[in-house]
């Protein structure tokens, strides 16, 4: 069985990843919420079609991060909130 992880099972905020990258960039969190779109390379990343580090060296580019692939990782992170309770509920009656 496959789900849907993002907003789906784990509430997620994208304003706490861009917010924890805006020290490596020169745009701000609110400048970066405009650049950083689902692009084909993120539907491959997301799609496990490129390697992780591929993606990092995108968002690098495309939101002119200087930082480590660590950073990135600790940034990507960020983005899970918490469970939705009703969701993990459902999820933990199947058999």
């Amino acid at each position: 069985m496959l789900f849907d992880f993002g907003n789906v099972v784990i509430d997620i905020d994208t304003h706490r990843t861009l917010r924890a990258w805006a020290e490596y960039s020169p745009h701000t969190a609110a400048e970066m919420a405009s650049l950083f779109v689902a692009d084909e390379v993120y539907e491959r990343h997301e799609r496990g079609e490129i390697k992780e580090t591929e993606f990092y060296a995108h968002m690098r580019n495309t939101l002119s991060l200087e930082t480590s692939d660590d950073a990135i990782i600790a940034g990507w992170n960020r983005l899970l909130v918490e469970p939705f309770d009703e969701t993990v509920q459902v999820i933990s009656k199947i058999n």
